[in-house]
């Protein structure tokens, strides 16, 4: 007894300040925040291709780990903890374990078990990952509790470098390119691209670009830009190299140069008489007058022709090559039927071949009953003729144009 008293005050205080430490160091230890996403446990993956990839998170592990630290901290009886995780995978099971545990428990851990659940759904996992990875991207998991204080797990961030994506295969645009056939049709300085393919089809709402598209002349090179459509890659696999066809005009007709147009133009006129019929010895009767004779783009003027083509198949352009025209343009004759003679107005009508080919420098002359009458589109002569002199090529003047 007398030892005891000898010790000194100082020493007891000593004492007593190690023993608080030791509960308040014990207090906070047990109470830390904690980094979940330090587990080794919880790691990112990546599928895919370079400059394609996608990272891919499993949230269970961590959703687990974020459980297992909260059901800890919320002091619930072990027999609540082992039934909270028996059977879980993932936190769909946890929570179903929870609302069953819930149902029984008594006041106090209903309590406890609220504060899990709360904490829980507090925690937020949020996962930045751009597009289309590639080797060296990182990808961030941050982890918020929404400023819960009371929350055992700490908000952090952890990031990853994204790696073991496989390299993308190459594949030549010119395995696209070689499969489209160009031709050019129409009259020379009026031309248009005709763009087939054997295996390609068209994409509906897809067009190619073919610059000055109309107005081309044989010798003019073009650069026709096709839609990136046709280049889509499977998976893994991509186009490299340009995408655009290079190709030189050509075979365009140029009507002036054909020898019997004159001859043609004998037929049309033929044909326009036996409709209108001129009887010299009736005062009141009239004859056609001549008006012009020209090469037109087929469908009676250009304006529906744009810089955007679209692919036809090579059967879709054998069919039409059967029944259409496939000079890109017709031969017109137009003629004034006059209200009464000497009259500068009336009818304007006009004979038609629609379907002209070619040997040499000739046209091939069609049957009389192949050629077609036909009245102008527009209203009067002037008209008619402003708008074929603008869109096509005027053959054979008439005696007024001389």
């Amino acid at each position: 007894m007398n030892r005891i008293k000898k010790v000194p005050i100082v020493v007891w205080i000593l004492i007593a300040i190690l023993i608080v430490g030791g509960i308040v160091g014990a207090h906070l230890w047990n109470n830390r925040k904690i980094n979940v996403l330090a587990n080794p446990g919880i790691q990112m993956k990546y599928t895919g291709y370079q400059s394609e990839g996608e990272a891919y998170f499993n949230e269970d592990p961590l959703d687990l780990a974020i459980l297992k630290l909260q059901v800890d901290r919320s002091k619930l009886p072990d027999v609540v903890k082992i039934q909270l995780f028996t059977g879980v995978k993932d936190a769909s099971d946890f929570a179903s374990n929870l609302e069953n545990a819930q149902s029984t428990a008594l006041p106090a851990n209903q309590v406890k078990l609220t504060q899990v659940k709360n904490w829980f759904k507090e925690t937020k996992i949020k996962i930045k990952s751009p597009d289309n990875l590639k080797n060296g991207d990182t990808v961030t998991v941050a982890l918020t509790t929404d400023g819960d204080s009371t929350n055992p797990v700490k908000p952090a961030t952890k990031t990853y470098k994204v790696v073991g994506l496989k390299a993308i295969k190459g594949i030549p645009t010119s395995k696209v390119l070689k499969q489209i056939d160009v031709n050019f049709t129409g009259l020379n300085g009026r031309g248009q691209a005709n763009l087939t393919s054997e295996d390609l089809v068209n994409i509906d709402g897809t067009n190619f670009t073919v610059p000055n598209n109309g107005k081309l002349s044989n010798g003019d090179k073009v650069k026709i830009k096709v839609p990136g459509d046709y280049f889509e890659a499977e998976r893994g696999k991509k186009y490299v190299g340009p995408r655009t066809i290079e190709a030189t005009v050509k075979g365009l007709i140029d009507p002036t140069k054909l020898t019997n147009l004159k001859d043609l133009k004998g037929m049309m006129d033929k044909a326009i008489t036996d409709v209108y019929t001129y009887d010299s010895s009736d005062p009141n009767s009239v004859a056609p007058q001549f008006e012009g004779f020209y090469a037109l783009p087929s469908g009676d003027g250009d304006d529906d022709v744009t810089d955007q083509v679209q692919l036809m198949s090579t059967s879709d352009q054998s069919s039409d090559d059967d029944s259409d025209n496939n000079a890109g343009f017709e031969f017109v004759a137009t003629y004034l039927i006059p209200d009464n003679p000497g009259a500068k107005t009336g009818d304007v009508q006009e004979v038609v071949w629609n379907e002209p080919t070619f040997t040499d420098n000739k046209v091939d002359l069609p049957s009389q009953d192949d050629l077609n009458n036909r009245e102008s589109q527009q209203s009067t002569l002037g008209a008619t003729l402003d708008d074929h002199n603008t869109n096509g090529v005027l053959l054979i003047k008439s005696d007024l144009q001389k």
